[in-house]
């Protein structure tokens, strides 16, 4: 990337975001997210009704396993938020989410299950989306980027939402 360092050298390794995630679009997220607090309180639909390391996989983490099309409109390679994982601070936009899946005949078959989980960010940097896009329709999406190799981590501060 022209003259700058590789963000993955700069920063402590501890601190190094998912390998999945394009180098300048590294600089970009630690500059969107700086000063950013973590959240006490988030929600995410674990799709394969349990807690495990894939249910933390970023957008384009899931495009690479193939659970979801590589559908550049919607998912933009140059867009940070295509390489966060997603997370809402009320749990009404996950119970949408899983009520858009429990429609779909073809989503029923590959998430049978789907389940709320409930925790904190942390291990990672975080961004409200709407904070960056102020025509982005969810203001209480949260864009959270992980740390690499720190899924297992997060798993502990995850329950499932009764």
């Amino acid at each position: 990337m022209g003259d700058k360092e590789d963000i993955r050298d700069v920063l402590p390794e501890e601190l190094r975001l998912e390998d999945n995630i394009p180098e300048e679009l590294c600089y970009d997220i630690v500059e969107q997210a700086r000063g950013n607090e973590h959240y006490s309180c988030v929600y995410r639909v674990a799709k394969w009704g349990k807690i495990e390391e894939r249910a933390f996989l970023n957008t384009y983490g899931e495009i690479q396993e193939g659970y979801i099309p590589d559908d550049d409109g919607k998912y933009p390679k140059d867009n940070i938020g295509t390489y966060s994982t997603s997370v809402y601070t009320e749990r009404k936009n996950c119970d949408k989410f899983i009520n858009m899946l429990k429609k779909s005949v073809r989503l029923r078959k590959v998430y049978p299950f789907p389940v709320i989980i409930v925790g904190n960010t942390s291990n990672g940097l975080v961004q409200r989306t709407a904070d960056r896009d102020v025509n982005y329709p969810d203001p209480t999406h949260v864009d959270w980027w992980l740390f690499s190799g720190k899924k297992g981590t997060v798993l502990s501060n995850f329950v499932l939402c009764e």
